[in-house]
């Protein structure tokens, strides 16, 4: 394939083993794997996933953010690949199934200028609680500030296209409130973002997220408010 699958992770479920084995036997060769400062109990994971080819693992000594380790990750795939459609990102925790990967891939290979948002239908009988809200707090930021109406707004699969990743990797953003700034700066840059629908998968109510309600929805508000007010008066993102 002719994507780099990016799969940030934290302190990894279970499933992270099978879903890297799941990908490569599907016909994945190019996966970078961010461990980001993930507990001494989880390098063997890591170690052992490294080992695999096709399989590069770039390491965070401390928890830095998904943001953070996504912008790791796209400043070495620019470093590293050229002539690649783009890169589609991926969770660690079990929401994504591989059938959903490579159909976020296939999509992106036809839309190659465009972003790809895996979306889930979200709802109180198919997501939990926690997670609904969540979704529900930066839909709201999205459309209030900026007009935008999107079913999955904090979905992690995404396609993104090579032409976008440079000023993509440079954008502000350390945890969740990163991915909200790439669709709030696709919007005002005028790339099209389209939905591809995938599974809904929840494991064990979600209890392998690391979103902090509190924390986090509050980032994504300053997020929000610094590019309504701050970021037009800037030139590069």
């Amino acid at each position: 394939m002719n994507q780099v699958i990016v799969i940030p992770s934290l302190n990894p479920c279970p499933q992270l083993p099978l879903l890297i084995d799941n990908l490569i036997e599907g016909g994945a060769d190019k996966i970078v794997l961010v461990n980001d400062g993930s507990k001494a109990e989880y390098l063997h994971i890591f170690d052992n996933l490294a080992q695999n080819k096709g399989v590069k693992l770039l390491t965070h000594k401390k928890n830095k953010g998904k943001g953070k380790a996504l912008k790791t990750a796209f400043k070495y795939v620019l470093k590293n690949f050229k002539n690649i459609d783009g890169v589609v990102t991926a969770d660690s925790d079990g929401q994504h199934a591989p059938e959903d990967i490579f159909k976020v891939a296939n999509e992106l290979k036809e839309k190659p200028h465009s972003l790809i948002m895996g979306s889930r239908t979200l709802n109180t009988d198919t997501a939990p609680k926690e997670s609904l809200s969540g979704n529900n707090d930066s839909a709201r930021i999205l459309n209030y500030w900026f007009g935008m109406t999107l079913p999955d707004t904090q979905t992690g699969l995404r396609g993104i296209p090579l032409k976008i990743l440079p000023w993509v990797a440079r954008l502000r953003g350390k945890r969740y409130e990163y991915e909200l700034n790439v669709l709030i700066r696709c919007y005002q840059r005028k790339v099209e973002i389209t939905v591809c629908p995938i599974q809904t998968i929840y494991l064990n109510d979600n209890s392998g997220s690391h979103f902090h309600r509190k924390k986090d929805t509050m980032r994504l508000k300053r997020m929000g408010v610094w590019c309504w007010f701050v970021r037009p008066l800037r030139k590069k993102p």
